[in-house]
């Protein structure tokens, strides 16, 4: 199982916050939650929680923090890409309210494909 943050660094204002913003991923849902508590993600900054989009955002500090814990660093657009494929053609939605890619990932987590 794996951990991944990508290098997208785009900069963005959320609130009075702005930042260089990438993107968290990880294998499964349940591994995403564990590493997002080491980093103190709150849960409900989750995005597209359960489907094959599902990722955190997360600024430059938390991304060399996710890095010094030990995720896996990927390039955006490509390595997103191909992860968010595998993830598609695992639960063969059609449209994103129909993904099931979190609960069948608890039980298959699907190699995302990605190079660093």
């Amino acid at each position: 199982m794996t951990v991944y943050v990508d290098n997208m660094r785009r900069p963005a204002k959320v609130g009075r916050f702005t930042a260089n913003w990438s993107h968290l991923f990880a294998d499964t849902s349940a591994e995403l939650a564990a590493f997002a508590r080491r980093l103190q993600l709150r849960p409900a900054w989750l995005q597209h929680g359960g489907t094959h989009r599902e990722h955190y955002d997360v600024t430059d500090s938390v991304r060399r923090r996710a890095l010094a814990l030990g995720a896996r660093a990927i390039t955006y657009p490509t390595d997103v890409a191909a992860i968010v494929s595998a993830r598609r053609s695992v639960c063969g939605c059609v449209h994103l309210d129909e993904c099931r890619w979190g609960d069948l990932a608890a039980s298959t987590p699907p190699h995302s494909g990605g190079s660093a």
